[in-house]
């Protein structure tokens, strides 16, 4: 997983929740899997960098036409060829693979930042809604008593003469 950020507020629910919406996010995956395929074609391009060894087997059958009797005929070979990397065309290549993995990962490590970050903003903005309502609550029943009392008031100052 990328940097863990969020944990850093200490609050389980936020915990939680970005766990399950970075491990549930397919775009995410999708990232993932980008960077697991890049790193792939960095190590198809490092092979090339080393001798390259074929072999091969198999087994023919020969007919015979006077006789017509069957003859097996086992094959195998084994091929090697090298590429004298004189100028430095695959080291690049392979390098430049490099590079795009890297980005790649840097692309998956954006992509969990603002997954994240999206979050934990919501995460906030719903806990401040809960308490602005908590607030505007209290302040109706705070008006509400206000009320009671100078409804009160207002019937003891009527019947003092």
């Amino acid at each position: 997983m990328p940097d863990e950020w969020w944990r850093s507020f200490e609050d389980p629910i936020l915990d939680s929740l970005v766990q399950q919406g970075l491990q549930e996010n397919l775009s995410l995956a999708g990232n993932w899997q980008e960077y697991q395929a890049s790193l792939a074609v960095v190590k198809r391009e490092r092979s090339f960098l080393f001798p390259q060894i074929d072999a091969f087997a198999g087994v023919a059958k020969d007919r015979g036409r006077e006789n017509f009797s069957e003859d097996l005929q086992l094959q195998t070979g084994l091929a090697a060829s090298y590429e004298l990397d004189l100028w430095g065309r695959v080291r690049a290549g392979v390098q430049a693979e490099r590079y795009t993995a890297e980005a790649f990962l840097y692309d998956y490590r954006a992509a969990a930042m603002t997954i994240s970050a999206g979050i934990a903003n919501t995460w906030y903005q719903l806990l401040t809604a809960r308490k602005q309502l908590e607030l505007v609550e209290e302040q109706i029943n705070t008006n509400e008593d206000i009320v009671k009392l100078i409804r009160a008031r207002l019937r003891v100052d009527r019947y003092v003469p």
